[in-house]
């Protein structure tokens, strides 16, 4: 299967080409820093969360984790140091919270916007409610969905909303964010909607030679296909210089190991990091390349949020407008259940 175009994809493409092969003929051979800031799996916790996922409770503080208002203090004091900076998320950031129940869509995407993210690859759990609720998410946000491998060109809710890549600038260099999510994705979410999901490499290959010929060689994928399929991109596309890879099992605690290195087709090096699910932790990545756009120097962390990290006044006092509704009913709940019966 190919995946289709509109006229309007191709001439961003086309005017994203010159500006860029532009910027790369004039770019000194310097080494150049770049931070990559990730979450994944945020699924609506918009508020902090116990180790389990679960919201917390008063009798939880001090073992509470995550939260927009701590990650968003986080990322925005990252930017203001004034390096080179990116902030994405590996997808799954619908359902899964009162917050998604009450509001659907809008809370997670405002919220979202209010941190600060430059991109967001689509996971599974984004098209649970259909093409029709992923739709309006996409129209509400201020930072481009990807999904190299997913087309939605012939569905009439999604159409020109999933991009392969991402190409831009950050401190004056061109870089691409391409995204993928998990082959199994139709079959995990069962969406309405008219979804083709294409084999990885597929669509890997035809999307990274667009990247190579925008002159573009500081790629950085993001993920949302489970570990080992990264490990397997890793070693088979090239020109892939980092993955973001979805968070591992929510469930499952703490990461194992933030940071790993693999061997690309070439030899050179593939820098695959992850974050903890449920916003528990912000991933970030310091990656040095040189003149050819090879990394030569990274380190890393999976930093953890917790209850006593600093907020963002903005953010915590948006979630709070929409927690109070949320708790409000679950207090008439619990004394509606402890009515006896009449």
């Amino acid at each position: 299967m190919t995946l289709n175009r509109s006229r309007s994809a191709r001439l961003l493409t086309a005017c994203l080409a010159v500006g860029l092969l532009a910027a790369g003929a004039s770019r000194a051979l310097a080494d150049y820093r770049l931070v990559v800031l990730h979450v994944s799996d945020l699924q609506s916790r918009l508020d902090p969360v116990t180790g389990s996922g679960a919201a917390c409770a008063p009798a939880d503080r001090g073992h509470c984790y995550g939260g927009a208002a701590h990650l968003a203090a986080r990322i925005h004091a990252e930017r203001a140091t004034g390096g080179n900076v990116v902030v994405v998320n590996a997808g799954n950031a619908l359902t899964g919270s009162p917050f998604y129940d009450q509001y659907k869509q809008r809370a997670i995407s405002d919220t979202l916007n209010l941190m600060g993210f430059d991109a967001m690859t689509v996971g599974e759990r984004d098209f649970i409610d259909g093409t029709g609720m992923l739709s309006q998410f996409q129209a509400n946000a201020r930072f481009p969905l990807l999904g190299a491998n997913i087309d939605v060109q012939s569905d009439p809710a999604m159409r020109d909303r999933i991009y392969p890549f991402l190409a831009t600038t950050v401190g004056g260099e061109p870089v691409a964010l391409i995204g993928y999510s998990t082959e199994q994705l139709i079959a995990l979410a069962k969406p309405t909607g008219v979804i083709h999901v294409q084999p990885i490499e597929t669509a890997l290959k035809r999307w990274m030679a667009q990247i190579e010929m925008m002159g573009i060689n500081k790629v950085i994928a993001i993920s949302h296909a489970g570990h080992e399929r990264d490990r397997e991109i890793a070693a088979t596309i090239p020109g892939i210089d980092a993955i973001v890879s979805a968070a591992p099992d929510p469930a499952g605690g703490k990461l194992a190991r933030y940071l790993t290195v693999h061997k690309g087709p070439g030899g050179q090096p593939v820098i695959m990091v992850q974050s903890d699910a449920y916003g528990r932790s912000l991933g970030r990545l310091e990656l040095t390349f040189d003149g050819r756009g090879v990394p030569t120097r990274w380190s890393g962390d999976a930093i953890e949020i917790t209850d006593a990290s600093a907020e963002d006044p903005t953010v915590k006092a948006f979630v709070g407008q929409l927690a109070a509704p949320l708790a409000n009913q679950a207090v008439a709940d619990r004394v509606l259940v402890q009515q006896p019966p009449r």
